[in-house]
Protein backbone atom coordinates (compact mmCIF):
# COMPACT_ATOMS: atom_id res chain seq x y z
CA UNK A 1 0.00 0.00 0.00
CA UNK A 2 1.53 3.45 -1.18
CA UNK A 3 0.90 6.01 1.35
CA UNK A 4 1.49 10.32 0.75
CA UNK A 5 3.90 11.84 2.87
CA UNK A 6 4.22 15.82 3.51
CA UNK A 7 7.09 17.41 4.27
CA UNK A 8 6.13 20.76 5.55
CA UNK A 9 9.45 22.99 5.79
CA UNK A 10 9.10 26.67 7.49
CA UNK A 11 11.18 29.06 5.83
CA UNK A 12 12.19 32.67 6.92
CA UNK A 13 12.07 35.35 4.14
CA UNK A 14 14.55 37.98 4.53
CA UNK A 15 14.35 41.49 4.34
CA UNK A 16 10.40 42.29 5.13
CA UNK A 17 9.25 44.34 7.53
CA UNK A 18 7.54 43.03 10.97
CA UNK A 19 5.20 46.06 11.95
CA UNK A 20 4.13 45.30 15.67
CA UNK A 21 0.63 45.35 16.22
CA UNK A 22 0.80 45.96 20.40
CA UNK A 23 -1.74 48.60 20.47
CA UNK A 24 -5.31 47.79 18.95
CA UNK A 25 -5.13 51.05 16.34
CA UNK A 26 -1.55 49.73 14.86
CA UNK A 27 -3.38 46.06 14.41
CA UNK A 28 -6.25 48.08 13.20
CA UNK A 29 -4.36 49.79 10.65
CA UNK A 30 -2.19 46.74 9.23
CA UNK A 31 -5.96 44.88 8.51
CA UNK A 32 -7.13 48.06 6.97
CA UNK A 33 -4.21 47.84 4.35
CA UNK A 34 -4.87 44.17 3.51
CA UNK A 35 -8.33 43.63 3.55
CA UNK A 36 -10.44 46.84 4.13
CA UNK A 37 -11.15 47.71 0.46
CA UNK A 38 -12.45 44.07 -0.57
CA UNK A 39 -15.78 43.07 -2.40
CA UNK A 40 -16.33 40.43 -0.01
CA UNK A 41 -15.73 39.44 3.19
CA UNK A 42 -12.52 38.08 3.91
CA UNK A 43 -10.64 36.04 7.89
CA UNK A 44 -7.09 36.65 8.41
CA UNK A 45 -5.15 35.84 11.10
CA UNK A 46 -1.99 38.00 12.02
CA UNK A 47 0.95 35.75 13.12
CA UNK A 48 2.73 37.67 16.45
CA UNK A 49 6.02 36.53 17.89
CA UNK A 50 6.89 37.40 21.60
CA UNK A 51 7.38 41.01 20.67
CA UNK A 52 3.53 41.62 19.21
CA UNK A 53 5.40 42.03 15.81
CA UNK A 54 3.23 40.69 12.99
CA UNK A 55 5.71 37.58 11.39
CA UNK A 56 2.93 35.89 8.91
CA UNK A 57 -0.50 36.75 7.60
CA UNK A 58 -2.95 33.73 7.02
CA UNK A 59 -5.85 34.18 4.79
CA UNK A 60 -8.72 31.85 6.89
CA UNK A 61 -11.18 32.32 4.53
CA UNK A 62 -12.67 34.20 1.73
CA UNK A 63 -16.81 34.27 1.83
CA UNK A 64 -19.59 36.30 0.52
CA UNK A 65 -20.74 39.73 0.18
CA UNK A 66 -22.26 39.14 3.94
CA UNK A 67 -20.67 35.85 5.80
CA UNK A 68 -17.70 33.64 5.71
CA UNK A 69 -17.04 29.98 6.60
CA UNK A 70 -14.53 29.74 9.97
CA UNK A 71 -13.42 26.96 11.48
CA UNK A 72 -10.56 26.83 14.27
CA UNK A 73 -8.62 23.84 12.30
CA UNK A 74 -8.19 26.29 9.48
CA UNK A 75 -7.44 29.55 11.96
CA UNK A 76 -5.12 27.68 13.74
CA UNK A 77 -3.07 25.50 11.32
CA UNK A 78 -0.57 27.95 9.72
CA UNK A 79 -0.38 29.45 13.18
CA UNK A 80 1.27 26.00 14.66
CA UNK A 81 3.26 25.66 11.76
CA UNK A 82 4.76 29.09 11.89
CA UNK A 83 5.50 28.94 15.99
CA UNK A 84 3.07 31.45 16.87
CA UNK A 85 3.22 32.80 19.99
CA UNK A 86 0.05 34.43 19.71
CA UNK A 87 -2.64 35.54 16.88
CA UNK A 88 -4.94 38.38 16.05
CA UNK A 89 -8.31 37.77 14.15
CA UNK A 90 -9.38 40.02 11.90
CA UNK A 91 -12.46 40.53 8.87
CA UNK A 92 -13.96 42.90 6.94
CA UNK A 93 -17.72 43.98 6.94
CA UNK A 94 -17.97 44.81 2.90
CA UNK A 95 -19.63 47.52 1.79
CA UNK A 96 -21.22 48.37 5.33
CA UNK A 97 -20.48 51.50 7.72
CA UNK A 98 -21.21 49.26 10.65
CA UNK A 99 -18.17 47.28 12.45
CA UNK A 100 -20.34 46.21 15.45
CA UNK A 101 -19.90 42.71 15.45
CA UNK A 102 -23.41 40.51 14.53
CA UNK A 103 -24.18 37.52 16.98
CA UNK A 104 -22.11 35.00 15.38
CA UNK A 105 -18.91 37.23 15.38
CA UNK A 106 -19.43 36.87 18.87
CA UNK A 107 -19.51 33.44 18.76
CA UNK A 108 -17.06 32.25 16.83
CA UNK A 109 -14.65 34.99 18.85
CA UNK A 110 -15.29 33.08 21.91
CA UNK A 111 -14.84 29.61 20.46
CA UNK A 112 -11.81 30.38 18.77
CA UNK A 113 -10.44 32.36 22.04
CA UNK A 114 -11.38 28.60 23.88
CA UNK A 115 -9.17 26.72 21.32
CA UNK A 116 -6.43 28.80 21.51
CA UNK A 117 -6.06 28.75 25.15
CA UNK A 118 -6.02 24.90 24.83
CA UNK A 119 -3.61 25.15 22.11
CA UNK A 120 -1.11 27.64 23.70
CA UNK A 121 -2.07 30.56 20.91
CA UNK A 122 -3.97 33.22 22.71
CA UNK A 123 -6.01 35.16 20.22
CA UNK A 124 -4.65 38.59 21.15
CA UNK A 125 -7.89 41.07 19.62
CA UNK A 126 -10.38 40.03 16.87
CA UNK A 127 -10.42 43.60 14.82
CA UNK A 128 -13.43 43.93 12.52
CA UNK A 129 -12.51 46.98 9.34
CA UNK A 130 -15.09 48.20 6.97
CA UNK A 131 -14.55 49.50 3.25
CA UNK A 132 -15.09 52.63 4.15
CA UNK A 133 -12.12 53.76 5.88
CA UNK A 134 -14.51 54.37 9.45
CA UNK A 135 -13.48 53.26 12.64
CA UNK A 136 -13.29 49.87 13.42
CA UNK A 137 -13.65 47.16 15.80
CA UNK A 138 -11.60 45.60 18.49
CA UNK A 139 -13.14 42.69 20.72
CA UNK A 140 -10.40 43.68 23.35
CA UNK A 141 -10.77 47.25 23.21
CA UNK A 142 -14.60 46.41 24.03
CA UNK A 143 -13.62 44.15 26.65
CA UNK A 144 -14.69 40.93 24.88
CA UNK A 145 -11.61 40.05 24.87
CA UNK A 146 -9.42 39.91 28.19
CA UNK A 147 -6.29 40.57 27.22
CA UNK A 148 -3.69 38.33 27.82
CA UNK A 149 -5.44 35.52 27.38
CA UNK A 150 -4.20 32.86 30.38
CA UNK A 151 -3.46 29.64 28.47
CA UNK A 152 -3.20 25.85 29.29
CA UNK A 153 0.07 24.33 29.67
CA UNK A 154 -0.55 21.05 29.39
CA UNK A 155 -3.51 18.76 29.86
CA UNK A 156 -3.65 14.85 31.14
CA UNK A 157 -7.06 13.17 29.61
CA UNK A 158 -7.66 9.34 29.57
CA UNK A 159 -7.95 8.11 25.63
CA UNK A 160 -11.11 6.61 26.79
CA UNK A 161 -12.56 10.27 27.39
CA UNK A 162 -11.18 11.47 24.27
CA UNK A 163 -12.73 8.65 22.30
CA UNK A 164 -15.81 9.85 23.62
CA UNK A 165 -15.41 13.45 22.58
CA UNK A 166 -15.28 12.85 19.10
Amino acid sequence: MDYTVYDVVLTKKEGYETPRANKHESAAEIVSGLIGNKDREHFIALILNQRLRVTGVHTVSIGSLSHTVISSREVFKVPILANAHSIILAHNHPSANDTNPSPEDIQITNMLREAGKYLDIPIVDHIIVSDSGGPHFSFAENKWCEMPVRTVKSISVPIRTLKRIR
